[in-house]
C-alpha cells in the first residue's frame, strides 16, 4: 500500500485506519510503504499500531528479484 494518508495527525489516524480495514481481505501478501508525507505527522510506531503490522525493513525473494 503507497499512498498520500496523512495531512494532519487526527485525519491521518482516520484515513490509515480505513486503510488498515481492508488488509484482512486482501488475500495475497500486503506490505506497507511508509511515504514521505506519511510521517510528517505520525510517527513509525503510530503507522505499526494503526495498521497492525511491522514498518521495519524486509527483503523478499520473488524469483530472480529481490525486493527491498
Amino acid at each position: 500500500m503507497t499512498g498520500f494518508l496523512t495531512f494532519d495527525a487526527p485525519i491521518g489516524r482516520v484515513l490509515a485506519a480505513e486503510v488498515a480495514e481492508v488488509f484482512p481481505r486482501i488475500t495475497a501478501p500486503v506490505h506497507h510503504i511508509c511515504g514521505n508525507h506519511d510521517r510528517d505527522h505520525l510517527g513509525v510506531a503510530q503507522n505499526e499500531a494503526i495498521l497492525g503490522r511491522s514498518l521495519q525493513n524486509d527483503v523478499h525473494d520473488c524469483a530472480d528479484w529481490q525486493i527491498a
